[in-house]
């Protein structure tokens, strides 16, 4: 249950993006990240802020693609590279990585490394990301609620406002405690 909160930790790529549909988030812009907000704190959530949360609820938007049903090979849209994927394997101890784009794997992906990569190591990856404009690049607190529909899980997530003192960080530890230990029950 605690690789469902963390802090969260956004990486905006939405500049990239608009000239190269199919970026990929590598570990130089990982590294750019660090640079401007220090290490990636242990336990975090990594967000990758693409900008494509206003293609959603058209799919033909979402996957850059009119065939997108019957040809997977014509997808078209952003997401992880492996450099960056190893790279937090090795150098961070995150908890999830997410996306706003349909996988952690850019569209084109047909092996899904970035997948691979970071479940093999039981990190977790969460796809549809609503709201990456809300949550500033450093400084929140993001909680993953896994929610069953009918045989499907939706993944949605919330931000708290950054931590501003010690004793915030206390209380809110306090209740990440506790909350891991009712969802232990």
């Amino acid at each position: 249950m605690e690789q469902l909160m963390g802090p969260g930790v956004v990486i905006n790529v939405k500049a990239k993006v608009a000239s190269n549909i199919d970026y990929r988030v590598t570990d130089l812009d990982l590294m750019a990240w660090e640079e401007n907000h220090g290490p990636i704190p242990s336990g975090a959530i990594v967000l990758m802020n693409s900008g494509w949360g206003s293609r959603y609820p058209d799919f033909v938007r979402v996957y850059n693609s009119s065939t997108y049903r019957e040809d997977l090979l014509s997808l078209h849209f952003s997401g992880f590279h492996e450099s960056a994927a190893q790279w937090l394997v090795n150098k961070r101890d995150v908890h999830t990585l997410g996306v706003d784009t349909p996988s952690g794997d850019y569209g084109q992906s047909g092996l899904f490394p970035v997948h691979r990569i970071v479940m093999k190591e039981g990190i977790l990856i969460i796809e549809n990301v609503a709201n990456m404009d809300k949550p500033p690049d450093s400084g929140s607190f993001v909680y993953v609620h896994m929610i069953k529909f009918k045989g499907r899980i939706v993944r949605l997530r919330r931000c708290t406002p950054p931590l501003k003192t010690k004793e915030t960080e206390q209380t809110v530890h306090q209740l990440r405690s506790l909350v891991c230990r009712l969802l232990a029950v």
